[in-house]
């Protein structure tokens, strides 16, 4: 585990090393920079596999292949066996060497051979050709961004604003995207022209220009077994898959709720780790935390178990977190656990990825669903139940939100179905004008679902369209970039042994029966689970992560805008109405303002990011600013 950075089309050494240098907390361990006329490579090593050899950049025996990586390539053994039959020679016993062996065996088709998680940069001096690489699910960051003619690109954004000639300005299309998302979707970023690499895909540079390639894509086909094939062929995915995750030179952990999906880890890591399994859960010790669950599945599985207790001033620490996000999140709670965590262990397990396989989200909307396909709405019905949904999601019925999705359905509003079951935390279309100022006036709720329309095509069932828009999307924006960020920023590595390229295509063929049954979502998993972990892992409902008490939430944040947005960017940039800011604040406190609040509190986020990396503020604690981090 690893950041990286480098550029092409100029030679710039000091660069490089600022670049580089700025990764820091993402590898503590080791560094080391390759640059010729061309190309500059940095790396930042946090060593997990062969500890003494496993130094970057890395070459074959000649020198005209060259590779810095960040991530692990847990099939790297099967591979390397391959190509020593072949005749290759190699002087480590790191993962990184078989990408070189690999390349120069294969050529472009090895990307596809790589199972594991990777952002790779990839020099072939003799060709003169730069490879980027984003692993296939995108579990692994790169960005990058092209200007005169030449190529930047780094784990992290704050590498790239390095260099000064990059101006910084934020991309007003996906400040839309972040007010309503809470992340920016796809290749965005909140800075203009520095973009993501898309999951599956690489990047070719040479002199011929610029090309964007993708190697991998997820296959929807679904199967027509009976239960046995399904049950046996998920027990033996889910135990080869955690098998592989185990292997390194360090400690690993696991992150543990007592749910089914971090129990399904801990159950195969404890059973095939040649340690104690060290696990963690996090909570703000309040009603809803998961410490007792957690304990229970720890003391039936054997394993030296931490409950952690936050109790940090989350908004107080809010601008470290968004520096290390390089964007304004909200939902960074991770990086206390991974803080934790880290004390113990170099590596850890968690069980991200499951519901966008098994459907563990959408199970109680699909149940309101499937009870009133036969509902038909007027205009006036549908209006108010979203006029409902707008001032209280908290007290809007299972039936009246099935009604409000199928009028969706019957309408072929597909991705407006998709946008609004998936969260009500966001801004609805009636709002903009009240919220939105001039510079953001023309942006629409067109503009956020055109780009999910590529999901809802075809002949795939509902479910399936969905699961597949979180998989490419929101897994990757949201949960796998905060889950990276915040254990890198603790120089600690996270695995995700669901996203596991043969078990997402299995998952992918499971009939929709076997992933919701009788309102029940993750039917399969729990099926076959359930002897392994437990009743009560199974039958838990699944809890989302924050502190519950709600008047310290909205005191907190109440206090934090009155003193940052009413004049602050958003309003003087004319983004957010001043208007709207105030009559939230001067509200009554009420749950029934919490989707305000939050809208709110992203508009603090961006707040914050803006004063860091666009006004060049400084964050005092670290002593750093974004010019010279």
């Amino acid at each position: 585990m690893c950041g990286i950075a480098g550029f092409y089309g100029t030679e710039d050494m000091p660069l490089l090393k600022k670049m580089t240098n700025s990764l820091v907390h993402r590898g503590p361990d080791d560094y080391g920079y390759y640059s010729d006329k061309i190309v500059g490579l940095g790396n930042r090593r946090l060593s997990i596999i062969d500890l003494s050899n496993g130094k970057q950049p890395i070459s074959n025996e000649n020198g005209t292949i060259w590779v810095v990586y960040n991530g692990e390539i847990y099939n790297f053994l099967k591979l390397k066996w391959e190509l020593e039959k072949k005749g290759h020679i190699f002087k480590t016993h790191s993962d990184t060497e078989t990408i070189v062996h690999a390349y120069e065996q294969y050529g472009e088709n090895c990307f596809d051979l790589f199972e594991g998680m990777f952002a790779i940069a990839l020099w072939d001096t003799s060709k003169k050709n730069l490879y980027l690489v984003r692993d296939p699910v995108g579990i692994k960051p790169l960005f990058y961004i092209l200007q005169n003619n030449k190529l930047f690109f780094a784990s992290e954004i704050k590498a790239i604003l390095q260099n000064d000639e990059i101006k910084r300005e934020v991309d007003l299309n996906a400040a839309h995207e972040f007010l309503n998302f809470r992340f920016i979707p796809f290749e965005g970023t909140l800075f203009k022209g520095i973009k993501k690499l898309l999951p599956g895909h690489f990047i070719k540079i040479s002199e011929n220009g610029v090309k964007i390639v993708k190697y991998w894509d997820l296959k929807v086909k679904e199967t027509n077994y009976d239960f046995s094939y399904y049950e046996k062929n998920m027990s033996k995915l889910l135990e080869e898959s955690v098998r592989s995750h185990l292997i390194s030179d360090v400690p690993i952990g696991v992150y543990l709720s007592g749910g089914i999906d971090s129990s399904t880890i801990t159950y195969y890591a404890s059973k095939f780790s040649s340690h104690k399994i060290k696990t963690f859960c996090m909570g703000f010790n309040e009603d809803n935390d998961e410490f007792k669950h957690a304990q229970e599945m720890a003391s039936k599985l054997n394993v030296d178990h931490r409950n952690i207790i936050i109790s940090d001033n989350f908004l107080e620490e809010l601008p470290k977190l968004i520096w290390y996000a390089d964007t304004p999140k909200r939902n960074l709670y991770p990086y206390y656990i991974a803080k934790e965590a880290s004390k113990h262990v170099k590596v850890v397990l968690s069980g991200l990825g499951s519901d966008e396989l098994f459907a563990g989200y959408y199970h109680k909307y699909l149940y309101a669903l499937n009870n009133d396909q036969k509902v038909i709405l007027s205009k006036e019905q549908f209006d108010l139940l979203i006029s409902k949904i707008k001032n209280s999601s908290d007290d809007l019925s299972f039936a009246e939100l099935g009604q409000v999705l199928s009028s969706l359905l019957k309408q072929n509003k597909k991705a407006d179905f998709y946008l609004l079951s998936k969260s009500l935390d966001k801004i609805f279309p009636e709002e903009y004008s009240d919220i939105y100022g001039k510079t953001l006036k023309n942006f629409t709720w067109s503009n956020l679902t055109s780009k999910y329309q590529q999901f809802f095509k075809g002949n795939n069932d509902v479910l399936t369209q969905m699961l597949k828009a979180d998989f490419k999307v929101k897994m990757v924006d949201d949960f796998l970039f905060v889950d990276d960020v915040t254990s890198m920023a603790n120089s600690l590595e996270s695995r995700v042994p669901f996203l596991n390229k043969t078990l997402i295509n299995f998952a992918f063929s499971i009939p929709h029966s076997l992933k919701i049954n009788g309102g029940v979502g993750k039917y399969l998993l729990k099926k076959v689970m359930r002897e392994k972990i437990g009743l009560n892992s199974i039958n838990r409902p699944k809890q989302g992560f924050g502190p519950t008490n709600f008047e310290t939430y909205i005191s907190e944040v109440r206090d934090l805008a009155q003193q940052k947005l009413i004049d602050g960017v958003l309003v003087k940039k004319g983004m957010i109405n001043q208007d709207y800011i105030k009559k939230i604040l001067s509200s009554p406190p009420s749950p029934k303002l919490t989707r305000k609040y939050n809208l709110i509190w992203n508009m603090l986020c961006f707040e914050v990011w803006h004063n860091l990396y666009i006004d060049n503020g400084v964050y005092k604690e670290m002593n750093v600013s974004t010019t010279n981090i």
